[in-house]
């Protein structure tokens, strides 16, 4: 296994995969340097009834993977947050371990837990929906407050459609 040398910055790509039922699941993807298509795609995975886990999918490919997907470009990210792992093995299902801080910080913003009620629930109090766009929101305003991307991706996430 071997660590890219940081040598600047890499493009910030957001993942949107759209749904006529459900808001749009959101995933960051990182390129591995040299790449523009294959990388690591960051995201919670789950569900608003049990909760969401965090995903790190390296060797990522966007042209195959990603097929049918919004790719959104937000910005760059610090090439000194970013680690390539080479020659790792990679499950289909990806894992929750850090290797780099992206990684580290990603892990550091809580992955969202179950949001919704049962039908017999007596708790009317107003609930806070949080889902995979909510923990991106977070996680780019924690990569915003650790310097690794400007204020100019949260600006751009926001643009992005929700659907």
């Amino acid at each position: 296994m071997s660590r890219a040398t940081p040598t600047g910055t890499r493009p910030l790509k957001l993942i949107v995969t759209h749904s006529r039922l459900f808001r749009a699941h959101w995933a960051l993807f990182v390129p591995h340097a040299g790449s523009e298509t294959v990388g690591t795609k960051i995201h919670v995975t789950g569900t608003l009834a049990e909760g969401f886990a965090h995903e790190f999918q390296r060797d990522f490919d966007l042209e195959s993977d990603a097929k049918g997907c919004g790719i959104f470009l937000l910005g760059s990210v610090d090439d000194g947050v970013v680690a390539d792992l080479r020659g790792e093995p990679v499950s289909a299902q990806g894992t929750s371990s850090a290797s780099n801080r992206l990684e580290e910080i990603a892990l550091d913003v809580p992955a969202p837990g179950p949001s919704l009620r049962s039908s017999s629930s007596t708790d009317f109090k107003p609930i806070e929906v949080r889902d995979c766009q909510s923990w991106m929101a977070q996680f780019i305003a924690a990569l915003v407050a650790e310097g690794a991307v400007a204020h100019s991706v949260a600006e751009a996430l926001a643009k992005v459609p929700v659907h």
